[in-house]
């Protein structure tokens, strides 16, 4: 039982459940979110002292207001002994200050056991990626709760590579989640714009895996500027050209992600545009 524990079958009149009832919604300020958690017969919610609950919360995070959106949030949170929490996770990823912020944005990292977590993690991606993916972890904490073996696997029957598989997840979190099939297919078929085709789609995506992030728009809008600039450039520069590139925005500046085919008089070229323009002349030239 953790330090915020009450007996369940600790009772209470009808007089001090109003009156307690009153104060929760006081403290938190969410009326329909309290009454909501207070439906569920399953919790103590009703029996915590949350005036120092949240006295020791603002002590250890500094955040008041963010503490109580995450306990309506995830009411369990309340239970929880974040000291020891905290201390715990701490001396598995040597950063307080990182913990705290994942613990935050990801209430349920909490309840982890960090050092199995780790342990398993590892045991995917390798002892010589430990500490990525500890940093890994406490960027992204949802991460922890990813079945690895099964992301890895599934992506590699799609790229068919495991080893740039687990590169590209340690390099771009967010890598771990995609539907890659999609994202292949996607990326394929525009490619297909400049002449290129699925094994330069996988090939682009595991080199900056931050590409597959990319929405179907965005790449889009890159293929109207390499028409437009790229004439005569074999396709295969041009992407690594792109591979190198793509942050720059490919949308004219102060529009709403309108692409180059729809520049209106007055407007300015999209960085991506400028960049790759005079690209494409100092190719011409050695070329």
């Amino acid at each position: 039982m953790d330090a915020n524990d009450k007996p369940q079958n600790m009772t209470l009149t009808d007089s001090e459940i109003q009156s307690r009832l009153e104060h929760i919604i006081e403290l938190y300020g969410d009326e329909a979110r309290v009454m909501e958690i207070m439906r569920d017969p399953q919790n103590n919610f009703i029996h915590y002292d949350h005036d120092r609950i949240l006295e020791d919360a603002e002590r250890l995070f500094g955040n008041l207001q963010e503490i109580k959106k995450v306990i309506l949030k995830f009411p369990p949170f309340a239970s929880y002994d974040l000291q020891r929490v905290v201390r715990e996770a701490t001396l598995v990823y040597k950063d307080e200050e990182a913990v705290k912020k994942a613990i935050v944005q990801c209430p349920q990292f909490a309840c982890r056991d960090h050092q199995r977590v780790v342990r398993d993690t590892i045991q995917v991606y390798g002892r010589q990626n430990s500490k990525a993916v500890k940093k890994a972890i406490l960027r992204f904490p949802s991460f922890a709760s990813l079945d690895h073996e099964r992301v890895v696997r599934e992506a590699t029957e799609v790229y068919h590579d495991e080893q740039a598989v687990k590169k590209a997840i340690v390099q771009y979190l967010p890598f771990a989640g995609l539907d890659h099939q999609r994202v292949v297919r996607q990326n394929t078929q525009l490619l297909r714009l400049v002449g290129l085709g699925e094994h330069d789609a996988i090939g682009t995506i595991l080199k900056n895996p931050r590409i597959a992030g990319c929405s179907v728009h965005r790449d889009v809008a890159y293929i109207d500027i390499f028409r437009q600039y790229g004439q005569g450039i074999p396709a295969a520069d041009i992407l690594h050209w792109y591979i190198n590139s793509y942050t720059k925005s490919p949308y004219i500046p102060n529009s709403d992600k309108r692409p180059l085919r729809r520049m209106q008089p007055g407007d300015e070229l999209p960085k991506a545009a400028i960049f790759f323009k005079r690209w494409a002349q100092k190719y011409r030239a050695r070329h």
